[in-house]
């Protein structure tokens, strides 16, 4: 269900430049240890932290609900990518 705490995120400042080419762009993380979770912008750790609902050793959530890539918040132009994804996996 949607209750307070049943998402969680980890997130970062790092940022890329606008018009500044290609990067590559990784997370890893080894569910039920949310202290493994990294993240690194073209080859270098980036620091981050988690945030909504806080670190957690839950299961994942397997559900059928979509996936957004680039963008969040209801698709505001604020808050969403505009550029190119590849190779994404």
């Amino acid at each position: 269900g949607e209750h307070a705490g049943d998402w969680h995120r980890w997130t970062t400042t790092a940022g890329i430049a606008a018009n500044s080419g290609w990067h590559h762009l990784a997370f890893t993380y080894q569910f039920g240890k949310p202290e493994s979770v990294r993240g690194y912008l073209d080859g270098e750790a980036v620091p981050g932290a988690w945030d909504m609902g806080g670190a957690t050793k839950q299961a994942p959530v397997v559900d059928d609900d979509e996936v957004w890539l680039g963008t969040s918040m209801n698709r505001q132009a604020s808050v969403s990518f505009d550029g190119l994804l590849d190779e994404v996996r």
